[in-house]
């Protein structure tokens, strides 16, 4: 996954948390189980948009089944590309672009064209977005100013309808819209929480962290019921574990073992894959791969090299 970064710095970049597209059920199955529960990577079927770093300058790239990577945008080199979700018709991807003016900005990319705009959120910065089937862009907004007030809010790709949901910033949602995992009210990453359509907080995901450990990237399952995340330790090097949890905080689940770092983690569509950024620690940056939920010692490489991040599925 690249450098990792300090505890000091992860409050911005959770906020972009890699979060599936809010597209309702009933895709078609990118998978198919054998008898022996083995399955067949759906990658090869379908679609993995990625971020890269060809020569240190953030990308963004689609997997096609031949697994070619395709590049279809090159942001700015100083700046970084994280939380990319599709459009539920698979034709545009909602990315987080972090560096400019405001510090994380909104961008939805044209898959044909390969044209990213910004998305105008009247100086609110933009975390953790995804479409919602309506077409509307559901994300986070930071203050930039004491004039403009914080919370998860939806808004048109053209920058029309901002819409505040409510005070609290999500930093993942369920498919339907109904669900929302949310930190703290400071933003502290030593506790992750379930949130209603309201914004009140209604379950706590996970235990108390300790000082050297946090919660990012949470990612729902398609049908809701389930919510993956990184549980990172920030030692020398710092290291990162998946878990899976029930959206009621029960039957928490670790998914990862080993000295490679598993970041990142993105539903498949139909549910049964879990791709991710797996890293290293020492050697080159990460690279993605995808592991069979039911079984997670079934694990499939997507990349050719390496470099590749922040995986998300293209629907289907």
């Amino acid at each position: 996954m690249g450098s990792r970064h300090h505890a000091s710095h992860m409050k911005q970049f959770t906020l972009t948390a890699g979060i599936a597209a809010l597209c309702l059920p009933g895709v078609s199955l990118l998978a198919s189980a054998h008898a022996t529960g083995a399955g067949t990577c759906p990658g090869r079927n379908g679609k993995i948009a990625v971020v890269s770093r060809p020569g240190e300058q953030n990308a963004i790239g689609v997997f096609k089944p031949n697994r070619r990577l395709r590049i279809l945008y090159r942001g700015v080199r100083e700046n970084s590309i994280s939380n990319l979700s599709f459009s539920c018709d698979g034709k545009k991807i909602v990315f987080t672009e972090a560096g400019g003016t405001p510090s994380r900005a909104l961008r939805v990319l044209n898959l044909s064209t390969g044209e990213a705009p910004f998305v105008p959120t009247q100086r609110l910065t933009g975390g953790a977005p995804a479409f919602l089937p309506s077409g509307r862009i559901l994300f986070s907004g930071g203050r930039v100013d004491p004039n403009r007030v914080g919370g998860t809010f939806t808004v048109r790709p053209d920058g029309t309808g901002l819409h505040r949901l409510f005070g609290r910033e999500q930093i993942a949602a369920s498919p339907d819209g109904r669900w929302f995992v949310a930190t703290d009210r400071q933003g502290h990453l030593r506790v992750l929480y379930l949130l209603n359509a309201k914004g009140k907080r209604v379950d706590t995901l996970t235990p108390p962290a300790s000082p050297e450990t946090e919660y990012l990237n949470p990612s729902f399952s398609p049908n809701g019921k389930l919510i993956a995340y990184e549980e990172r330790h920030f030692g020398l090097p710092s290291h990162d574990i998946l878990y899976v949890v029930r959206r009621d905080g029960s039957h928490r689940r670790r998914l990862t073992f080993g000295p490679e770092s598993a970041s990142e983690p993105a539903f498949s569509p139909d549910g049964r894959w879990l791709a991710f950024t797996r890293t290293k620690s020492e050697g080159p940056a990460g690279n993605v791969f995808a592991m069979l939920l039911r079984n997670p010692s079934e694990v499939h490489k997507f990349g050719l090299s390496y470099g590749y991040q922040y995986p998300a599925w293209e629907p289907r």
